[in-house]
């Protein structure tokens, strides 16, 4: 049972005095008067319990508290004075936080006191004085929402059914009239059939997911119907099951409707069929792990990406009627790994021919069980994240994602920690602060957003962070939609130390990841899928001090971006960073980009010292030359405000690069390995450049160079290649692979 602290609570039991003043001159006389509803008014509003709080300049100067709204007939106030009435049908789960005159407006909310059951219905009205007022007409209207859960045509074998909401509010502050929860708690209702009255959704929870629990002939369903509309004051909700085709066809449906209760006029109506399908079952994948002596099924989650060969010009389109997307799968899975691991998957929409598993370089080779199913063995933990991709399909593949267990991992919350265990949860907006860190356990899914503020934040764990529930929305081109992970959101200044680890962030309606102006950042077992242009992976953003490792990446925009941009002023530089041992899957622009957005003159930011190493590039999917497009590269442009690649605001130079050990897995024929790009006619200078043992690995015959640099009249200096290879045999300069728009811009060897 969820509760309020006993200091911060008072309840409705106290005994408070009818009127806070003695009667003198100017005393007002209340007058009551209620909005319509439709087949719905309450008729025994006299008789509800009913407080008058009156507010003056930021204080509560008077309450008056009576057992019936018929009794409350008189108050006390000044003209400017704000009179809010409150009455409600009974007081067994609520509470005040204050009932005694005195204390600074916001002192004062009414709450919930267990935050799981019901209120009863309550009703508020708010109104200022004015002069010469004699008689104050006070126009209740509803503050509680209603829900109604039913589930039709049960079968025979029909057990039982539930419904978890959540996003509520437990706090409503009186004098701003906000709702929110106390202490920023996720408050949740699980609902059966019936009837429940309750505070409405939180001010900030824009949609919500409705979670079902279905158990039927001994088995247990858990669908989720996302992103459907917050329930407001005053709102009727009717959720309905129907069961009629479950016996012949294993199909039901969910059907999701909220009325206004004032006008009558319904929201919204929306209706989901789903397939009885388990928990862990997915229509695409079985995924199963042999432990213990034992095959244990692992729950399979689907994730939107984005289909390269058709989404190279159009962009984003938001209604799908292109078919830019399609749906991949991916499994995330904790094991020992004292030893090799072994993985069985089943292919559960057809059949297919050829299977692989990459990266190839880990060489794993898959043992066909049948024409739908597979084994392999995961040799070691570091090649414990895969593609597996049947007859070489890589839009509709499935990703693992393997994780020892968190030994050392918190279990509740607490002034510090913000943990979400394994279920689904449905938090908003999550708010961090110095010091603070937010734990996502291994089994829970999170449909939120997060922002952070301060030094010493921590964002970690093995569960899911999940933008499909929110707003995703932009130009032709563009997604405009909230930052997945936004850090030092005010961005006034320098803070230290950020860590986020080993989460997977899926379906961000914007940038998945942006770090800004922060010194100490540690990066890493990150996993991240992504569909949108502008839905870049990890966005570096004039930082220092930086580690990006063992994370793998799978976005239509840049996966890792390093950037002197101008949404921080003045701009500051980007140093010491190093990203190793990465897995890097890009369906259209960049990889990993040292820039594009590389500062301006007028500032001191600049690009420097940076490492890259150890990183496998499983996919890029578009090489065009009318933009810089690689799996890897290196973008000397504007700094973002201006046109990117030419124009009057040149960058900064860029210096002392390393880039080694890099392979590139058989990517896209249409895509690109390496590129350098630089800003056209100018005096931008790139200096220091290392690229040592490069391999680009091409089955599919790529059709552009394995590397190309666009000078554009710009300059190089210090460029040393060694050891760059395409399917086994040294790169030249006098070679196709290798190729440079004005070679005498560019002091270079290649050996």
């Amino acid at each position: 049972m969820a509760r309020f602290p006993a200091y911060s609570l008072l309840v409705l039991a106290l005994s408070v005095s009818a009127c806070a003043c003695s009667k003198e001159e100017n005393a007002l006389k209340l007058n009551y008067d209620f909005v319509g509803i439709t087949g719905k008014t309450p008729e025994s509003f006299s008789s509800w319990k009913a407080n008058a709080f009156v507010f003056s300049e930021g204080m509560c100067s008077a309450i008056y508290r009576e057992e019936s709204l018929s009794d409350l007939k008189t108050i006390r106030a000044k003209s400017g004075d704000v009179v809010t009435l409150v009455a409600y049908s009974s007081d067994s789960n609520l509470g005040f936080t204050a009932l005694r005159k005195g204390d600074d407006a916001e002192a004062y909310s009414l709450v919930t006191l267990d935050s799981k059951a019901e209120t009863g219905e309550i009703w508020y009205a708010s109104s200022t004085v004015s002069e010469n007022d004699e008689t104050i007409t006070q126009v209740l209207q509803p503050l509680t929402s209603t829900i109604t859960f039913s589930v039709n045509d049960k079968p025979e074998n029909y057990e039982s059914a539930g419904i978890i909401i959540s996003g509520f509010g437990n706090r409503w502050d009186i004098y701003k009239d906000s709702l929110c929860a106390d202490h920023s708690r996720i408050v949740s209702m699980s609902l059966k059939e019936g009837t429940v009255t309750v505070l409405p959704m939180q001010e900030d929870q824009e949609t919500w997911g409705l979670e079902i629990d279905l158990a039927v002939g001994g088995k247990v369903f858990h669908p989720l119907f996302p992103a459907l509309p917050r329930i407001d004051r005053g709102q009727h909700v009717e959720v309905s099951i129907d069961l009629k085709d479950f016996a012949s066809s294993a199909i039901y449906s969910v059907t999701c409707k909220a009325t206004d209760a004032v006008e009558g006029k319904e929201v919204y109506s929306q209706s989901k069929r789903f397939t009885a399908l388990e928990r862990g079952d997915n229509t695409h994948y079985a995924v199963s792990i042999f432990s213990n002596g034992s095959w244990e099924k692992m729950e399979v989650y689907d994730a939107l990406c984005s289909n390269a060969a058709k989404h190279t010009a159009i962009w984003n389109d938001w209604a799908n009627e292109k078919a830019l997307r399609d749906t991949m799968s991916y499994c995330i899975f904790e094991n020992d790994f004292e030893g090799p691991v072994k993985v069985r998957v089943s292919k559960l929409d057809g059949t297919f021919n050829t299977c692989e598993v990459r990266p190839s370089p880990y060489g794993i080779q898959a043992t066909v069980i049948s024409n739908s199913e597979i084994e392999f063995t995961i040799p070691s933990y570091d090649m414990r994240k895969l593609s597996v991709e049947f007859d070489g399909d890589r839009f509709h593949n499935l990703f693992l994602y393997g994780y020892k267990p968190d030994q050392g991992k918190p279990t509740e919350s607490s002034a510090t920690v913000k943990y979400y265990g394994p279920g689904v949860h449905h938090a908003g907006t999550i708010t961090l602060n110095a010091g603070q860190t937010l734990y996502l356990d291994y089994g829970a899914k999170v449909y939120a957003n997060v922002v952070t503020y301060g030094d010493n934040v921590t964002i970690a764990g093995h569960g899911i962070l999940s933008g499909e529930n929110m707003k995703h929305f932009g130009d032709n081109q563009y997604s405009w939609g909230d930052f997945l992970i936004c850090c030092n959101k005010n961005n006034n200044s320098f803070v230290k130390n950020l860590t986020i680890k080993d989460i997977t962030m899926i379906d961000s309606p914007g940038w998945n990841m942006c770090v800004r102006t922060t010194e100490g950042v540690s990066i890493s077992g990150v996993n991240m899928i992504s569909w949108e242009l502008n839905g870049d992976g990890v966005d570096i953003v004039s930082c220092k001090d930086v580690e990006i490792a063992d994370c793998f990446l799978r976005n239509y925009d840049d996966c890792i971006t390093l950037k002197c941009r101008f949404i921080v002023e003045p701009i500051s530089e980007v140093c010491n960073v190093r990203i190793h041992d990465n897995l890097i899957w890009n369906d259209f622009a960049r990889g990993i980009v040292v820039g594009p957005e590389a500062g301006k003159i007028s500032d001191p930011g600049y690009i420097h010292d940076v490492e890259i190493y150890d990183c496998i590039f499983l996919e890029h999917g578009n090489g065009a030359p009318d933009d810089l497009r690689a799996a890897f590269c290196i973008g000397q442009g504007s700094n973002g405000r201006s046109p990117l690649w030419q124009g009057t605001d040149p960058p900064m130079p860029i210096r002392n690069i390393t880039a080694a050990n890099l392979t590139f897995d058989h990517i896209n024929k249409n895509g690109r390995a390496i590129a350098i790009r630089q800003y056209a006619d100018s005096n931008v200078k790139l200096s220091n450049v290392t690229f040592k043992n490069f391999k680009v690995l091409d089955r599919n015959g790529n059709r552009y160079p394995a590397m190309y640099i666009w000078t554009r009249g710009a300059s190089i200096e210090g460029l040393q290649i060694m050891n760059l290879t395409y399917n086994g045999n040294a790169v030249t300069s006098t070679g196709t692979q290798f190729g440079i728009d004005k070679p005498e811009r560019v002091s270079y060897t290649i050996e």
